[in-house]
């Protein structure tokens, strides 16, 4: 218990409060695919195209998330982006991201 104690602190005290907001929402970007997951398997897959709509809208800012995290901590690994402009592709993944899922509904 104190391994998992020392672990918290350190990540608490050494990781900046943006990439703590970040990890968060990756979390719960995570928890909802399981449970989206999980609600199409006990209940119900049809109609079919709702939910790989689902799956599709709570993986992807999932997916795009960790990006952005990556982006922000290794600015040299993706030629010196600034984090605003990586913020701002990010932003314009997701955009795209929901008009395919969107239009996907039909």
């Amino acid at each position: 218990m104190d391994t998992s104690k020392g672990i918290w602190n350190r990540y608490r005290t050494s990781t900046p409060g943006l990439i703590q907001t970040l990890d968060l929402f990756i979390v719960f970007c995570g928890v909802m695919v399981v449970a989206v997951f999980g609600y199409g398997l006990v209940f119900t897959t049809q109609p079919f195209n709702a939910f790989i709509s689902a799956i599709f809208a709570t993986a992807g800012p999932l997916f795009f998330t960790i990006s952005l995290r990556m982006q922000i901590l290794n600015p040299k690994e993706f030629n010196n982006m600034s984090p605003e402009w990586a913020f701002l592709s990010y932003l314009a993944c997701i955009g795209l991201l929901f008009f395919v899922i969107s239009s996907f509904l039909g």
